[in-house]
């Protein structure tokens, strides 16, 4: 319960990423979307389209996996 699942509440602006990612949102709809986080605009993006996502309450990073050490 304390990690919310590695969900990241938003309910003020402090809550926003620091920097452009990409990420899982949801919000009211309950639906996951992936989308991106474009920091000049303060908002997130559907990822295939481009348009604003209306109404998202919490983002999940999507964070790249290392490559492989072995061949």
């Amino acid at each position: 319960i304390e990690s919310n699942n590695g969900w990241i509440s938003i309910n003020s602006e402090k809550d926003l990423p620091k920097s452009k990612i990409l990420c899982y949102v949801t919000g009211e709809s309950s639906l996951i979307e992936i989308g991106e986080y474009i920091t000049h605009l303060k908002s997130f993006l559907y990822e295939r389209s481009g348009n604003r996502i209306i109404g998202v309450t919490h983002y999940q990073p999507i964070v790249k996996p290392n490559p492989p050490l072995h061949k």
